[in-house]
């Protein structure tokens, strides 16, 4: 649980205090329900890793096969900041794929078209897919 933040009684969750805590109404949920999971972990509203994921990225060591995701300029130095480069191991990539798009911000459309033509689409959850490309 991050420091500073108080533990929610499970016996007071509810939606409202939920959305409350993370600041984002319930309203807005839909379709982006690794967001809002990684929200309440973040906010100390539920305690420990989302799912088991660690959310810093792996080592570039941890496996020896890589591929290439095919990004461009600012999109290259974004992903270098995040993760060391465009060549990932799998590790690297499906943390990457499993980010809420707003944490990839403006490159998360071609982030995720990279994917695609990397034949690992099924790595990203398919609520972030929608949410970045407005397919609902």
């Amino acid at each position: 649980m991050p420091k500073g933040t108080k533990r929610i009684d499970p016996e007071r969750l509810t939606i409202g205090v939920i959305a409350a805590a993370i600041g984002i109404p319930a309203r807005q949920w839909p379709g982006r329900c690794h967001e809002i999971a990684t929200a309440m972990c973040e906010k100390g509203v539920i305690a420990g890793a989302l799912q088991g994921h660690d959310i810093s990225p792996p080592a570039a060591s941890a496996d020896t096969k890589f591929f290439n995701l095919a990004v461009g300029g600012a999109c290259c130095k974004f992903l270098t900041e995040l993760v060391g480069g465009a060549r990932l191991n799998k590790a690297q990539g499906f943390w990457l794929a499993n980010l809420p798009p707003q944490r990839l911000g403006n490159h998360a459309k071609e982030i995720y078209e990279a994917f695609e033509k990397a034949d690992r689409k099924a790595w990203i959850p398919c609520d972030n897919w929608h949410y970045v490309f407005k397919t609902y």
